[in-house]
């Protein structure tokens, strides 16, 4: 009974996060202009790319990391109640499967939020840099 309480809690806030994620990498990293030129280079290499990709990739993993904790949440409550080791051993093996996809989320958002660190540097810097020059000259 305790697994479906933490996935079910566990899929309500990944839900939520995918959400905030998603909006906030779009707007933050994907549509600014360095980002875009940085995947100019790509675009030549395979025209179909596009440079929200990596954030498409992103959101589908986060859906399916909340769909695997919520099929874990409800096979504990549902056949986890039937009496076999088979049926345990199921129902622990998705536990430990979808625990690993929460785990694996959050350390692609973690790279996702680096990213953006690293992009903010980069701008601050040139900032900083053009502001030099005008001053010097």
């Amino acid at each position: 009974m305790p697994l479906f309480t933490d996935f079910l809690t566990i899929g309500g806030f990944l839900l939520s996060l995918t959400a905030f994620i998603v909006v906030k990498m779009n707007e933050a990293i994907y549509q600014d202009e360095k980002c875009i030129e940085k995947t100019a280079v790509y675009r030549e290499i395979d025209s179909n790319y596009s440079h929200t990709e990596p954030l498409e990739n992103l959101t589908h993993f986060l859906i399916a990391s909340v769909s695997m904790a919520l099929v874990t949440s409800f096979s504990q409550f549902t056949i986890g109640n039937i009496f076999s080791h088979h049926i345990s051993i199921f129902c622990i093996a998705l536990a430990v499967g979808s625990f690993g996809f929460v785990l694996t989320s959050c350390f692609v958002v973690k790279l996702n939020i680096q990213e953006w660190i690293t992009l903010m540097k980069e701008k601050k810097t040139s900032e900083f840099e053009e502001e030099q020059k005008e001053i010097l000259d």
